[in-house]
């Protein structure tokens, strides 16, 4: 993975955390009610995330045959 995609995913990381705790500590519903809706949206977010990931894996595939496909033909 390069280096711009790790970045990417640590800071998409860390937003998710920071905006998590910001939401835990501010929020005035009940404890039952916010894990509710922690846990969905946490849920979106991994969602995304893991589209975000497969996304990456198959550029990263797809450029990896056709450099393999280029070499072959030279």
């Amino acid at each position: 993975m390069s280096d711009k995609n790790s970045n990417t995913w640590i800071w998409a990381l860390t937003g998710l955390g920071v905006g998590l705790a910001a939401a835990l500590l501010i929020t005035p519903e009940k404890g039952e009610v916010m894990r509710e809706r922690l846990k969905k949206k946490a849920g979106e977010k991994l969602d995304g995330l893991l589209e975000s990931v497969e996304e990456s894996l198959e550029e990263a595939l797809d450029n990896a045959l056709k450099s393999e496909k280029h070499e072959a033909t030279n």
